[in-house]
């Protein structure tokens, strides 16, 4: 029978079904053992045994009563059985008893059900189910669970669009008087108790972060005692006789306990509390149905109180600094809060914050006709007056040095009042003989708002004591309509008027911001005329494009830089310059002039495209660096497109200001331009550059770049016309893909070559493996010092630097004279890195001064 089974269910589903062995005894006695169950090699069911005991007589009069369904050590994976989900999962095992199904009457007991050693994962996957839209039958069952224990049972599940995962485990649970009547909509529950109990629940893929994190919550060690749970219409209840749990922040709740109950009438909470080790929380909630019903009718009564300690604050500002942590007063945040009305009237009686020596809050207000939008009306107000809040200075993560303060016995008062879509808001705030206020005004209906400003002598110097930043006065003024300025009917008015502010021993006045928004263009001017800076700005940018596209232009009369003390003393002539800059889909634009100096910066290509073609650069040159290995074509095709150019003459503030350190030129000029068609490509020009009583005639730089190399070529050059000493030093380099040189050549007045000495640079990293690191040759094979030339006895001419930073030397330089320099580096010391010979031989200094001194 159990072979001839298992073929007629094989081929049935075309799964590879095998069954070690089937029993049936009297009466009605199944056992089932090593059910196997297979399908394309996946393994969909392995079921160790399952035995099941049923009477025979009550069948027959349509009754069933089970004397014992057991099954052991199932393990089973739905692969794409299940559309839309996979269910993975062992059950270790399951015990059930009923004596009383009435298959008539539609009547269950269920005496007993056991579940232990059992764990699901459901994995959901990213597809759409058609909603089944048949109707079914009415159930009608009453359903009668005497008792239910699980031990070690865990579910976890994960939804793939948004990688939401959770799991749940349960150490022990024991379920108690359990009625369902499915056609009286009739749910009860004698007693629930769980214990050893954890949960998970994280969103996305970063890390959690410091403190309690809602993406990423792991509570454990969670114990829950619920009783007399019911549910029937508007027949309710419930009572919590324990619940704790501690959480991966650090937050604990050591109890909760309360009860909720309903009846025809009344929906009441009459005491919710929660205490952790730290904090303790209390709620009463006590209204009507008919308030659901009827809005205007009923009443809402409501209660609750807090004292919340530093721990447990401190658990929700994870990721704030740790001055701000560390300088929390230790006491606990008081806070009471209370409603009393209907959504016809709502009054907010009783609402009060205090952290004791640090602020106190209390306001209160009423509420009428909350779900009309046309004829809501109302009032909140709100008065704060603060203590010692220098703790609040600790969130800039700055040290707390007296640099930033908190102003004590400081008052703020708040009011918003409501009228329909119209809403009001006023708040002023009061330190010292100092006054803040704002007037605000909005139209949620239409999004019209206007909104006003005005601060009065207030003084900065109390908030930053160690700035000479004194009284401040302005007034500004905001207008228009429209909540989403990306919109083009979105259209504001922003007028802003610097009244006074006291800066050292200047009192500083005549600023003014004017801006508008309109059509999705947003423009703004700004204006100063006072004794340290007189200058007029224009600014336009289209904030409705996807791309920066906008302008300025800056034009600075007078900035006294001496008066800023950004000078040592007064310049020439005042501090003033022209700037101009534009961005636009192609094109990136900055320019500045001062006198006869001037600064550019162009791009045939747009900001952001320019700022991405920059980083790539980057990324290419550090990735060869690492490599080792420089490509040239591959550099200049990285390249953004840009030129910079930079020129000065002796009438402009760059002078005047060099002057005031004793630094003067004659003229300066650079201009450095990258493309991919031809590279890096500048060069920067300096003559007659005086320090003190220094002169230097001609400074000069020049780059160029092909698809082989980056040439360098720069020096100084002293005329004969020089009032101290006539020369010429160059500086001749190649970067090259694999190496890199360098050479100094140095030549007096005479033509004579003082110096002619370079050096080659280039990875090592062949030598069976224990190259890795730069070896310098020093070049050409008969270089010049001091006017001799010299020669590398048998190319005794390298230094090898090893990325251990270990150096090996061998070098050994002479004329025909015998003067000569010689170092290597002591190879038998394998400790030290730095043991290195020296030896100087004859060596002629007064031929080196010659060299020196020029220098």
């Amino acid at each position: 029978m159990r072979r001839e089974a298992t073929a007629y269910a094989s081929k049935a589903t075309g799964m590879q079904i095998s069954v070690e062995r089937i029993d049936l005894r009297f009466p009605l006695n199944l056992l089932v053992r090593g059910v196997e169950v297979i399908q394309k090699k996946d393994t969909l069911l392995m079921l160790e045994s399952l035995n099941v005991r049923v009477q025979v007589l009550p069948l027959i009069k349509g009754k069933v009563e089970v004397d014992d369904i057991t099954l052991k050590r199932a393990r089973v994976n739905s692969l794409d059985l299940v559309d839309g989900m996979v269910i993975k999962g062992v059950l270790g095992h399951f015990v059930l008893e009923s004596h009383g199904v009435d298959l008539t009457n539609e009547m269950a007991i269920v005496n007993r059900v056991e579940l232990s050693d059992t764990h699901i994962q459901l994995l959901m996957k990213d597809t759409t189910t058609p909603k089944d839209t048949t109707e079914s039958a009415p159930l009608n069952w009453q359903v009668d669970l005497r008792k239910m224990k699980l031990k070690n049972v865990s579910f976890s599940m994960q939804l793939p669009a948004d990688s939401t995962r959770m799991a749940a485990h349960l150490g022990e649970a024991s379920v108690e008087g359990v009625r369902a009547d499915l056609k009286k909509q009739f749910y009860g529950l004698k007693q629930l108790l769980l214990s050893g109990a954890s949960a998970n629940y994280d969103v996305g893929t970063a890390p959690a972060g410091e403190g309690f994190d809602a993406s990423h919550i792991a509570v454990r060690d969670m114990r829950l005692g619920l009783d007399s749970l019911l549910y029937e219409g508007r027949n309710m209840n419930a009572v919590i006789r324990e619940f704790t749990l501690n959480e991966r922040s650090g937050l604990s709740v050591s109890s909760l306990t309360g009860r909720m109950f309903s009846n025809d009438s009344i929906i009441s909470i009459p005491d919710l509390r929660l205490l952790t080790p730290h904090s303790e929380l209390d709620l009463f909630v006590h209204t009507y149905w008919e308030l659901l019903t009827i809005p205007t009718a009923g009443r809402l009564v409501s209660r609750f109180n807090a004292y919340i300690g530093k721990e447990d604050v401190m658990l929700f500002a994870g990721g704030l600094p740790e001055t701000f942590k560390k300088a929390y007063p230790f006491r606990p945040l008081v806070v009471h809060a209370g409603t009393d009305g209907n959504l016809k009237q709502l009054q907010i009686s009783r609402l009060s914050a205090e952290l004791p020596g640090a602020f106190s809050i209390k306001g209160g207000g009423s509420m009428e006709n909350l779900t009309d939008s046309l004829a809501r009306t109302g009032t909140i107000a709100l008065d704060m007056n603060t203590q010692n809040l220098d703790f609040l200075a600790g969130l800039t993560g700055m040290p707390l040095d007296g640099s930033l303060v908190v102003p004590n016995n400081m008052n703020l008062k708040a009011r918003v009042d409501i009228n329909g879509p119209q809403y009001k808001a006023l708040l002023a705030l009061k330190e010292g003989t100092g006054s803040v206020d704002v007037n605000a005004t909005l139209n949620s209906t239409t999004e019209v708002y206007k909104a006003d400003l005005k601060v009065s002598d207030f003084q900065i110097h109390h908030f930053l004591p160690k700035d000479s930043i004194y009284e401040l006065s302005l007034s500004a003024t905001a207008s228009g309509k429209g909540l989403d300025v990306m919109s083009y009917r979105s259209y504001a008015k922003l007028n802003l008027t610097l009244d006074e502010l006291h800066y050292t021993h200047y009192r500083l006045s005549n600023v003014s911001l004017d801006g508008d928004l309109k059509g999705g263009l947003a423009t703004a001017r700004l204006s100063s005329d006072n004794e340290l800076l007189k200058m007029h700005a224009e600014g336009e940018y289209h904030v409705t494009r996807s791309y920066p596209d906008g302008k300025v232009t800056l034009a600075v009369t007078s900035l006294d830089l001496y008066e800023l003390g950004l000078a040592p003393k007064p310049l020439k002539h005042p501090f003033a310059f022209n700037l101009e800059a534009e961005v636009r889909k192609s094109l990136t634009h900055a320019q500045i002039e001062a006198g006869d100096m001037k600064l550019s910066l162009n791009s045939r290509m747009g900001l952001y495209p320019l700022m991405r073609q920059s980083t790539r650069f980057v990324d290419v040159l550090m990735k060869q660096i690492d490599e080792k290995a420089l490509d040239h074509a591959e550099l200049r095709k990285a390249l953004p497109t840009a030129v910079f150019s930079f020129s000065a003459g002796q009438e402009n503030p760059l002078a005047y200001f060099l002057a005031t350190k004793d630094i003067s030129y004659k003229d300066v000029s650079v201009q450095f331009g990258a493309a991919p068609d031809w590279g890096i490509n500048g060069r920067a020009l300096i003559h007659t550059l005086k320090v003190d009583t220094l002169q230097l005639d001609t400074i000069f730089f020049v780059a160029r770049q092909d698809t082989a190399k980056m040439n360098l070529r720069g020096g100084v050059i002293n005329g004969p016309k020089n009032p101290h000493i006539s020369f010429s030093t160059s500086l001749t380099g190649e970067i090259r893909d694999h190496d890199a040189e360098l050479q100094v050549e140095y030549k007096n007045e005479k033509g004579e070559t003082g110096v002619l000495l370079g050096v080659n640079a280039r990875p090592l990293i062949e030598g069976h493996g224990k190259g890795n690191g730069l070896i310098f040759t020093l070049i050409p094979k008969e270089p010049i010092v001091a006017f001799r030339k010299f020669h590398f006895n048998e190319n005794n001419n390298w230094i090898y630097l090893h990325k251990n930073m270990r150096v090996y030397a061998n070098v050994d330089m002479w004329d025909e004279e015998g003067m000569g320099f010689r170092i290597h580096s002591v190879r038998e010391d394998t400790v030290s890195l730095q043991n290195i010979d020296m030896e100087l031989r004859r060596i002629r200094l007064d031929e080196i001064s010659r060299i020196l001194l020029s220098a």
